[in-house]
Order: C-alpha cells, then sequence, then structure tokens
C-alpha cells in the first residue's frame, strides 16, 4: 500500500493555520516532515501518520 502525502501548504489547509505556524511545527520537530526541496527552498512532505501523530500529541494550534 502506497503512503499518501501531503504538502506544507496542504497541511495549512486542513488545519486552517497560516503557512508559517506550519513551518514553525516542522522547525521545532513537533511536526515530521521530509524535505524534498533545499535548504534555500525548502518542499516538505508530510504522511498521513505523521499528520495523526502530530494530532494525537495535541500540538496543533
Amino acid at each position: 500500500m502506497e503512503e499518501e502525502y501531503f504538502s506544507a501548504e496542504d497541511i495549512a489547509r486542513m488545519l486552517h493555520v497560516n503557512i508559517k505556524r506550519v513551518y514553525q511545527w516542522i522547525k521545532e520537530s513537533r511536526l515530521k516532515a521530509a524535505n524534498i526541496g533545499t535548504k534555500r527552498r525548502p518542499n516538505y512532505r508530510i504522511t498521513r501518520k505523521a499528520l495523526q501523530d502530530f494530532l494525537n500529541q495535541g500540538d496543533a494550534r
């Protein structure tokens, strides 16, 4: 079964938060994400499991 991935923008829309908040969560290692871009121009991908783990921790907001 193939893993489902979301962009940081997808997560921001789903959780009704600003994209900067999602980047902050990633930077703080509260939300696990893989950077498929470069350090200067990150392009994050978040798995459904990583999102679920994040939400289960109660860290959203």
